[in-house]
């Protein structure tokens, strides 16, 4: 089965009235409410017990201060302004206590349940989506992030909603996906940093599907076709050995839990070399793709093929808030707000922010267009707290990556002694 094929689900016991008086009420309706209100009772009841732990406190004094009009300065210490801003919206309908405290992340549970049992029908089936949707239900993990005033019970439901409207296009082809897909893009970044790990996976899925995608079609020449997938390979081959030598590095030149190993700790020179190598030979590699795909099967007919769609969408869209990677392989620091650190991020930025517009324009214009202007004005509202917070575009768009990047060489204890000072302020 293509995942692009809705599930043709035979239940008839699902059909089955409940009452006889009243017929169009099934045993499917029954289940679905069932599973309904028993996600409301677990995410709401007592809601408000247990003390406000330290994680929370990082999100409920912020929230508390914007509530009471002292505002909101985006730091990517804490994580995306999404949830701040929610929160706030609960103090401002509820009144500040634990309880309000938690009622977002609640309701963004609730509603990843009920997401899950009506819309993904289209791709589970009846009885897939009931089995998810009480599995959902019953996960400590998901029941205990549904009652905790963090970020995580957002990104689940702009997690399924995301893969739904991606599964959604590659049935339906229909643009409105698109621009659904942008604003949950955003959302996602406005979030929490994860969103950078649930994209990566995104396009990792994309990838495999537009690889398979171009595999059928028919091409010019077989040695353009050849030439592409020993690019491909090479490319793919090249990034996990970048991923690995980095990942050495940053134990190497860590300064709390470096190589116990002398003899790994003196490779430092050979992992650098080593990412160095894997770049630049990954960018031949990749120009080699562009342009044995443009020459073997034509620009034209790559924008034909919906997999493509969503890979280049949702790449152009991310790319300037992925300028941390390339000024801190440079050398540079992107959390440095000096005159000199802001003058070497910009550059990268402006560059990367080019790339994205250009290719944008040179895919489809008018759609690339509004899906960037949906993207950027979530990621602008938010991160500026309504425009009130200028620099908050800035250590949004560079800082939030940034900041965690630099935390590799970080023992994560000394990141928790910076947010010490935050409990000393008054509990809501």
């Amino acid at each position: 089965m293509e995942i692009s094929t809705p599930v043709k689900d035979n239940s008839p016991w699902l059909d089955k009235p409940v009452f006889s008086f009243w017929p169009k009420f099934t045993i499917e309706h029954l289940l679905i409410a069932i599973i309904l209100i028993i996600a409301v009772i677990t995410r709401l009841y007592n809601l408000g017990a247990r003390d406000i732990s330290f994680d929370e406190v990082n999100h409920v004094v912020p929230s508390y201060e914007l509530y009471t009009g002292q505002g909101y300065v985006h730091n990517p210490i804490t994580h995306g302004p999404l949830q701040f801003h929610l929160i706030a919206a609960s103090y401002f309908l509820f009144g500040d206590s634990d309880f309000s405290s938690r009622i977002p992340s609640a309701v963004f549970s609730i509603l990843t349940i009920a997401f899950i049992l009506f819309a993904f029908k289209r791709y589970l089936g009846r009885v897939g989506s009931l089995v998810a949707g009480t599995l959902y239900l019953i996960s400590p993990m998901i029941l205990f992030y549904g009652r905790y005033a963090r970020d995580e019970a957002l990104l689940g439901l702009f997690g399924v909603m995301l893969f739904f409207y991606v599964f959604f296009y590659l049935e339906k082809g229909r643009s409105s996906s698109l621009l659904i897909i942008a604003a949950l893009l955003s959302l996602q970044m406005t979030t929490e940093e994860t969103a950078y790990i649930y994209t990566a996976i995104l396009l990792i899925f994309l990838g495999v599907l537009f690889l398979e995608d171009v595999s059928r079609k028919h091409w010019r020449r077989r040695k353009d076709k050849q030439a592409f997938s020993f690019a491909m390979a090479a490319l793919i081959l090249l990034a996990g050995l970048g991923v690995a030598a980095s990942a050495m590095e940053a134990k190497a030149n860590s300064t709390t839990q470096p190589f116990k190993s002398a003899a790994l700790q003196s490779l430092l020179p050979v992992y650098q070399a080593t990412l160095i190598a894997c770049v630049a030979l990954a960018a031949i590699a990749l120009v080699v793709i562009i342009y044995t795909l443009l020459k073997g099967l034509g620009w034209n007919k790559v924008k034909e093929i919906r997999s493509f769609d969503l890979l280049l969408l949702t790449f152009t869209l991310i790319l300037p808030t992925l300028t941390a990677f390339p000024v801190k392989f440079l050398g540079w620091d992107p959390i440095d707000y000096s005159q000199a650190g802001l003058i070497h991020t910009s550059i990268i930025l402006v560059l990367m922010t080019l790339i994205a517009i250009v290719v944008g324009l040179l895919w489809k214009p008018s759609l690339w267009l509004t899906s960037a202007a949906i993207f950027y004005a979530i990621f602008t509202v938010f991160y500026t707290t309504f425009f009130t917070n200028g620099q908050g575009f800035f250590t949004g768009i560079v800082g939030s990556l940034g900041y965690w990047l630099s935390q590799q060489s970080v023992n994560p204890r000394n990141t928790a002694l910076v947010l010490l000072p935050l409990l000393a302020a008054p509990h809501v």
